[in-house]
């Protein structure tokens, strides 16, 4: 008896082991089906919606710049010019400096007329002739101004270049239709991914226009008060020389 149970046993769980692998095998191959017929039946739609939306074309305007990547670029190369100019700029008055040339020493004998010895340290010059005679070297000497050569010094102020920035134009995006011809929920269907990409480039246009007149009200204010210094630097400027 216990010998019979246990084959009974083994032909139960052979038996059920071939009905999970015929179940398992069906399962798999109905899935597979359904997911070919899932993905046909996608293609299908997605076929009749673009064929659809063709034919609606005409009837929808759709108008897309693509300004907001050179309108943003422009903004950041404006904001770290007005930094380096408010980093860079300093006025600072200078006192003119003069020319100051040192007078020429002339070398002469310490004997004179009215010396009565001579200095025979001096014996050699003395029986040597001179290459230039001394009356010549006196002629040019006399012949020299007998005043301090000066220049005057020539007043150099610091430019003051205002800061001229002018933003990038943003178009608007569109988004339009003939409700006349097309409903509103036909549109919705059909180009509302249009819509939607409409929608946020506008407001990326409202943040980048709102940035564009806070940085002319920057600049504005920089050269307003770069011109009250300037003025005031070159006044300093003026009484120094």
């Amino acid at each position: 008896m216990p010998e019979e149970l246990i084959v009974a046993l083994v032909v139960v769980f052979a038996v059920g082991w071939v009905l999970f692998k015929l179940a398992s095998a069906l399962f798999g191959a109905i899935g597979e089906t359904h997911k070919g017929l899932a993905g046909e039946i996608a293609k299908m739609r997605a076929r009749r919606l673009e064929t659809r939306r063709t034919k609606l074309a005409p009837l929808v305007r759709i108008a897309l710049p693509d300004d907001l990547v050179t309108a943003e670029r422009e903004i950041r190369r404006a904001e770290g010019e007005l930094q380096r100019r408010r980093t860079n700029t300093v006025w600072k008055p200078e006192r003119p400096l003069w020319e100051k040339k040192a007078f020429l020493k002339q070398s002469f004998s310490p004997q004179c007329a009215f010396n009565s010895e001579m200095n025979i340290g001096e014996i050699d010059k003395i029986l040597c002739p001179e290459a230039v005679p001394w009356s010549e070297k006196e002629a040019v000497i006399l012949r020299q101004k007998c005043e301090y050569p000066r220049a005057a010094p020539v007043r150099t102020d610091q430019r003051f270049e205002r800061f001229s920035w002018s933003p990038h134009l943003i178009s608007e995006a569109m988004f339009e239709f003939y409700s006349r011809s097309i409903r509103e929920k036909v549109v919705h269907r059909y180009f509302e991914d249009e819509r939607t990409r409409v929608g946020e480039y506008n407001r990326r246009r409202l943040d980048i226009l709102s940035r564009q007149a806070s940085l002319l009200n920057q600049i504005d204010k920089w050269n307003a008060e770069e011109q009250t210094r300037w003025d005031q630097y070159a006044d300093a400027n003026s009484r120094l020389f």
